[in-house]
């Protein structure tokens, strides 16, 4: 009951929403193929629907035509009293607050976007989000900045493919073709990008309060007006590099063009996996999710020769950086959360005390759909005493650092069933904590499936190496060597080895996902989505290929 769907739709390089809406996930059939079927994707094709605290935020503060009215005099002079303008993080100690933004102490003004700046954005010597940037689109782009790019016309871009990947012809597939030769500049370009070692964004707002006299002075330095990265560039850049490698003139693709595809996409998506928020880190997990499927299925399809397969575990592990921490990611959360409560409850009395803000709080709630639920949190909010802010600081302070410590924690230990009870624990705290507080557990679900995915493709290479070295399939995963890290073989969702069973057709290498319950090595492809598969299996296969 406490879980949403944001749905919208928005042209490339937008960077703000006209209108937003938050339904419940009851009320939605959604079609993820866009051909009327509900089961037209594997898990790596969909697009994540996570709604974090900084997208909630930042979609009621960019809501178009929205003005604030001027405030009082005597408003205005506790703005300046409160530094409205200036805002530091002096004597800020991240070893004493678990690296967490400190909270509104509300008799000084914290400048959470000097925070962000200074602690949640990586400072990499060697930037890749600078090669990157170089040629791709970018809200502030005007025309003539860089090349623009072409029509993207290739087996993930046409409507009509109805995969799985696979060879083409160029004689068969003349706007392919044609689209190969267009972007081969480009993808050249995103191939050096991806051989960077770091990457960290520069932080960048929307606000531009010097030319818009409406803005309310204090959103001149707010993370609400941080504008949110947009990576389809990335994703569309992957899809096209994975489907030139498939380009097969007289029939034959070439191995090595693969492995470089496959490479640089994970190296891209490993970019995402150092970014500050959660969007970059599902980004990242959808592309590495997209390389690893293109690899199973080359190698199925007998693209690589047996030095060409090591060559490519060799690639698949090298690449592979193990779980990523999901801590920096709930930091910046918790600081917009943080940030966001000071905005509403600013400027203080004379005391130094909160105090309810009527007119933003009118603002930020806007994208309630329905009138009566903005007008219910904000009447509720205007309600709460300095005691009452103080404990939603407190709920807020202590969700993100234990949600961050479960995450941490992991399969099989923490499911996401234990995330959606944590939720539940927290958000009735008050009108400020249901109206920011977001559930992660799909989030949570997201990367673990990744995490099992990247550690199976590598099964799937390691026993194909195997039975060319010893003319047979391994009779269990404890014949294969152990990877670097020593997880290869292992499924997160249980700590114990990936399903495995050998068939007359050769091994059937899958995961035991959320139920965590071995049930035959039937094909779940929504995983079971906790409990909703038919046929009662909750297993994902990753071997071979599933159509």
């Amino acid at each position: 009951p406490n879980s949403f769907l944001m749905v919208y739709c928005t042209l490339r390089n937008e960077v703000s929403l006209a209108s937003s809406q938050l339904v419940s996930v009851d009320d939605i059939v959604m079609d993820v193929g866009g051909d009327g079927s509900d089961e037209s994707q594997t898990w790596d094709d969909q697009e994540a629907v996570v709604v974090t605290a900084a997208e909630k935020a930042q979609d009621a503060e960019s809501t178009e035509g929205a003005k604030v009215q001027p405030s009082s005099v005597e408003s205005i002079a506790l703005m300046e009293d409160f530094g409205i303008d200036g805002g530091n993080i002096d004597g800020y100690d991240p070893v004493a607050h678990d690296g967490f933004a400190p909270r509104p102490g509300f008799d000084h003004k914290v400048s959470y976007v000097e925070w962000y700046k200074a602690y949640a954005l990586g400072k990499p010597a060697d930037n890749a989000a600078d090669a990157y940037g170089a040629f791709m689109p970018h809200p502030d782009d005007k025309p003539g900045d860089k090349p623009q790019w072409p029509e993207f016309h290739d087996m993930y871009h046409d409507v009509e493919f109805d995969g799985p990947p696979g060879p083409w012809d160029p004689e068969d597939h003349p706007e392919w073709a044609a689209t190969s030769l267009a972007v081969a500049d480009l993808l050249e370009q995103y191939r050096e990008a991806a051989q960077h070692e770091g990457y960290a964004r520069t932080f960048e707002t929307a606000n531009h309060p010097a030319t818009d006299a409406n803005t309310d002075p204090a959103e001149r330095d707010l993370l609400l007006g941080m504008i949110l990265p947009d990576l389809s560039s990335h994703r569309t850049l992957a899809k096209a590099m994975l489907a030139d490698a498939w380009r097969a003139p007289g029939g034959e693709v070439s191995g090595e063009r693969m492995r470089t595809a496959i490479d640089t996409t994970l190296r891209a998506a490993n970019h995402m996996h150092q970014g500050a928020t959660l969007i970059e880190d599902l980004v990242g997990t959808a592309v590495g999710a997209l390389a690893n499927k293109n690899a199973r299925w080359a190698l199925q399809r007998g693209v690589f020769s047996p030095e060409e397969m090591r060559a490519m575990l060799d690639t698949l592990q090298q690449r592979d950086v193990g779980p990523v921490d999901p801590m920096p990611s709930l930091r910046g959360e918790h600081a917009f959360s943080m940030d966001f409560t000071q905005h509403l409850f600013s400027p203080p009395t004379a005391t130094g005390e909160p105090h309810f803000n009527r007119q933003r709080a009118e603002r930020v709630f806007s994208w309630w759909e329905r009138d009566e639920r903005a007008a219910d949190l904000i009447e509720r909010s205007s309600k709460m005493t300095p005691e009452d802010v103080s404990a939603s600081l407190d709920t807020l302070d202590n969700y993100y650092r234990n949600l961050g410590d479960m995450m941490r924690t992991g399969y099989p230990q923490v499911r996401a069933d234990d995330l959606d009870v944590w939720v539940d624990q927290n958000l009735r705290t008050s009108p400020l904590t249901e109206a920011i507080l977001p559930g992660l557990s799909r989030y949570y679900e997201l990367r673990t499936r990744g995490q099992a995915d990247r550690r199976a493709t590598q099964v799937a290479f390691a026993t194909e190496v195997f039975k060319a070295e010893h003319g047979r399939y391994p009779a269990s995963l404890d014949e294969l060597p152990l990877s670097s890290n020593g997880t290869m073989t292992v499924d997160p969702y249980t700590g114990n080895h990936f399903g495995y069973k050998l068939t007359d057709d050769g091994p059937r290498i899958y995961s035991l996902s959320e139920n965590g319950i071995d049930d035959g090595g039937s094909h779940s492809r929504r995983w079971g989505d906790r409990g909703g598969n038919v046929d009662g299996s909750d297993d994902y296969v990753f071997w071979p290929p599933q159509p």
